[in-house]
């Protein structure tokens, strides 16, 4: 009876584990394209691109908020609370080129990925903690 939903959950989380491979990829792209300001066609066209990457990865990490959603829909609404208020700053400081490792906008996108991946691996936790004791429970009838 149980065990239906605690495959449903662990299927999600295994496209959870997929999607944040995706997610590093976006942002690894990010991070590439990210140059420091200078002049000239090339400049703007890079800045386009990493533009458009943090925006990918953006919107990927919104997706795996999401899913996260699925099994705990108020932790979700609050680190998607957390992205938006990011994502405008972010805005801005990409526009004025001033986003890169040493800003506050930098580190905190770190702390929302690190939010993810910690509701993810209590979830995961929950999960296995739950199926062992199923796996031990013995009904009295």
């Amino acid at each position: 009876m149980l065990e239906e939903p605690i495959k449903r959950i662990k299927a999600d989380l295994e496209d959870l584990t997929r999607h944040e491979e995706r997610l590093e990829v976006a942002w690894k792209a990010y991070e590439t394209l990210h140059v420091n300001p200078s002049h000239g066609e090339e400049y703007k066209s890079l800045k386009l691109a990493a533009k458009h990457a943090l925006q990918a990865f953006t919107e990927l990490l919104r997706v795996e908020i999401q899913m996260i959603g699925k099994i705990s829909p108020k932790i979700a609404n609050d680190i998607e609370s957390d992205l938006n208020k990011w994502q405008k700053k972010a805005s801005k400081e990409i526009e004025e080129g001033v986003m890169d490792e040493t800003s506050d906008v930098y580190a905190s996108i770190s702390e929302i990925r690190n939010k993810v991946r910690l509701v993810r691996k209590v979830i995961q936790d929950t999960v296995d903690t739950f199926e062992e004791s199923v796996r031990g429970y013995e009904p009295t009838l």
